[in-house]
């Protein structure tokens, strides 16, 4: 995996996208055959307890295999831009000293995202513990957070990642020229096009969060209580969808300008108000609602890390386009409006008309399907044969 990126990294910046784009998709069609022949091989009825050791060695080594066939894919296209791997036995004038530096303060970064993770899920597991312990609805937990998180990210990664992969082998090279105007525009141009596709997908991924969740989810050992709560914590995160992406993209700004230090300590902030919210929403919310909170906290972080970065990269680079970039997210804001009304409307016109329909029966027990209004005959029993 590790190779994986740096050999992308090195096709980036000899300007060759087309195989770090393809290859992570040849990894991911092995593993979905690896699921496949998983299926295959468990058989139905199959729980985690029941999973044998051989199975989840398929499982673990399928994967394992995707990701290294993924390298090769890469180094091979590398080898084709005439790049040629010449061994060396010194470290003399090979930059180890400056990666050392950079990569100090990027392992403080990561730190502090696992420090984030463990505090989700802590928190996670005493408002489940909670839950139970009062009788409640058990509510979502982390595994429905991590689900949520994964779609959560899924337009991010492919609008944002692909423009921002185009873009830091540029805006590096300006920032190494001191080009602060180029930088100035890079930034502002790749976000305001990130936008403009993220902000629409933002609000209806959050109108719709909830009954698409239940589609897609309840089936299997998936109730559909369980993919409700997937859809709730989607709907939050989807809203934070757009501070997010211009949070990351300002941390490669930074990156271009060779500087890890500032991310790592905004990061610091970030972790703060995460852990903070995360705290408030576990003292004040009911147990199944906690995690929907600590999801709230957790996009409100990057709102205020990229209020932090804002200011320092302004001073920096003398400014971040601040009103073309204004401007075009109140546009795109304004636009959405009379989409949202309509998803709203769609919303209400099959609740109120149709039902519930699919999105909140499949899958579902038959207990959890609503039944058929009682009759008003006596006993009150009279309506238990399911005629």
């Amino acid at each position: 995996m590790g190779l994986s990126g740096l050999l992308s990294a090195m096709l980036n910046t000899r300007g060759k996208f087309g195989a770090a784009v393809w290859a992570p998709v040849l990894n991911n069609v092995v593993i979905m055959g690896v699921a496949a022949m998983f299926l295959i091989v468990a058989g139905p009825g199959r729980t985690p307890e029941t999973v044998s050791t051989g199975e989840l060695t398929l499982l673990g080594a399928g994967t394992a295999a995707g990701m290294a066939l993924q390298a090769l894919v890469l180094f091979v296209a590398l080898t084709r831009t005439g790049y040629r791997w010449r061994p060396r036995l010194d470290l003399r004038g090979s930059g180890l000293g400056e990666a050392l530096r950079t990569a100090g303060w990027m392992m403080l970064y990561t730190l502090l995202t696992q420090a984030g993770l463990w505090i989700t899920t802590n928190i996670a597991n005493a408002a489940n513990v909670a839950s139970i312990e009062q009788g409640l609805d058990v509510g979502a937990g982390i595994s429905a957070y991590n689900l949520a998180y994964q779609l959560f990210q899924l337009p991010y990664a492919i609008i944002a990642v692909s423009l921002i992969t185009v873009l830091l082998p540029r805006m590096s090279a300006h920032a190494d020229d001191r080009d602060w105007a180029s930088v100035r525009s890079d930034f502002s141009r790749t976000l305001r096009i990130s936008a403009f596709v993220l902000v629409p997908i933002a609000f209806a991924v959050a109108m719709f969060a909830e009954p698409l969740s239940i589609l897609a989810f309840a089936r299997g050992s998936v109730s559909v209580a369980d993919a409700a709560a997937i859809g709730q914590i989607l709907a939050v995160m989807s809203l934070g969808l757009l501070p997010f992406t211009v949070f990351q993209l300002m941390l490669r700004v930074f990156f271009a300008m060779g500087d890890t230090r500032t991310p790592a300590l905004i990061g610091l902030a970030n972790l703060a108000v995460h852990s903070g919210l995360a705290l408030v929403a576990y003292l004040l919310l009911p147990p199944n609602l906690v995690v929907v909170g600590v999801a709230s906290g957790f996009m409100l972080s990057f709102l205020s890390g990229l209020t932090i970065a804002g200011q320092i990269l302004s001073r920096r680079i003398g400014g971040l386009d601040g009103k073309h970039v204004m401007g075009t997210l109140l546009r795109l804001h304004l636009a959405v409006v009379p989409s949202i009304a309509a998803g709203f409307g769609v919303l209400w016109f099959f609740e109120t008309r149709v039902g519930p329909g699919l999105a909140t029966n499949v899958g579902a027990p038959s207990s959890a399907v609503p039944s058929a209004p009682c009759c008003s005959c006596s006993p009150p029993d009279c309506c238990a044969s399911p005629s």
